[in-house]
């Protein structure tokens, strides 16, 4: 099985080269190395046509707009042609080397098998933070490999196979959400998702701004409740629209971002068109801690 290496930038020129830098240690271990630059304006371009260049595997695209995370990477998988797409954060690198065929293997193994949930690891501290644990149970042996229901954008794996069949991440969530409405449809069409610590990622965490503060937290309520609208029935709409409108007023420290929100939701929600997702998809995000209800 090919394997095509994406990265999604925007604005982190010196982080963007530590990460490529480690990935080309072993370069021989991948086919391509898709590069998408989100129209950085600080050399990123540059670097990458550099890179380009000189690296025969390094594909480059620098975008004449900021398409945000979702947008970006829907770019890089129409251009990517490996078998198994690994992405991969531009302020991240894997612990060790040796992780393509670990991947490699553990999708030739498993016909049912979707996507890879990789560790993310705080590349400061060595520990995860409670937000990259891809489960709503936080006290389970992190150590041990299980099914789960979503994955971290950080770093993780999804055959190609899969977005053909899927769909694409919805091209109207700039930033946030993107990874869980994805992995709705991906359990829905009977696919599987795999927790794999056996790959370690090394987050930065870098606070490089994607957008304000306050509109993370707008983005957050809105992208969240649109995705409940698409997949799941009024209960837990009811029930995550209420929590996660506390959540965010306390984390934001303001009405006004949750408030935003909603009203976002309550007018892009007529542009939506429901997919509830089926009976099998629910008992298996159950089972495996999904997030059905925030």
């Amino acid at each position: 099985m090919t394997i095509s290496v994406v990265i999604i930038t925007y604005k982190r020129i010196q982080e963007l080269k530590e990460t490529i830098d480690s990935l080309l240690e072993e370069k021989d271990a991948f086919d391509e190395l898709i590069l998408v630059d989100n129209c950085s304006m600080d050399g990123t371009k540059e670097y990458g046509i550099f890179l380009e260049q000189q690296e025969e595997k390094v594909k480059f695209y620098s975008l004449d707009s900021n398409l945000g995370v979702a947008g970006g990477r829907n770019y890089a998988i129409e251009k990517a042609t490996g078998d198994i797409l690994v992405f991969l954060d531009d302020d991240a690198v894997f612990e060790n080397q040796g992780c393509f065929s670990k991947i490699r293997q553990v999708f030739s193994e498993n016909e049912k098998l979707g996507a890879l949930a990789f560790r993310i690891i705080n590349f400061y501290t060595g520990e995860m933070r409670s937000e990259e644990i891809p489960f709503t149970n936080k006290h389970l042996n992190l150590d041990e490999e299980r099914l789960t229901s979503s994955y971290i954008g950080a770093g993780h794996a999804i055959l190609k196979t899969v977005f053909e069949k899927c769909g694409d991440y919805p091209k109207d969530y700039f930033y946030g959400v993107e990874e869980l409405d994805l992995s709705f449809r991906i359990i829905d069409t009977g696919y599987e998702i795999l927790y794999y610590p056996t790959v370690r990622v090394l987050h930065k965490q870098v606070k490089t701004a994607r957008v304000t503060n306050r509109e993370k937290w707008i983005m957050a309520y809105r992208n969240r409740m649109l995705t409940s609208y698409r997949y799941l029935g009024i209960p837990y709409r009811l029930v995550i629209g209420t929590l996660l409108f506390g959540k965010i007023m306390i984390l934001s420290r303001s009405i006004s971002a949750p408030w935003k929100g909603l009203m976002r939701y309550q007018r892009d929600k007529k542009q939506t068109a429901p997919r509830r997702v089926g009976k099998e998809a629910i008992r298996y995000m159950k089972a495996n801690y999904g997030r059905l209800w925030l």
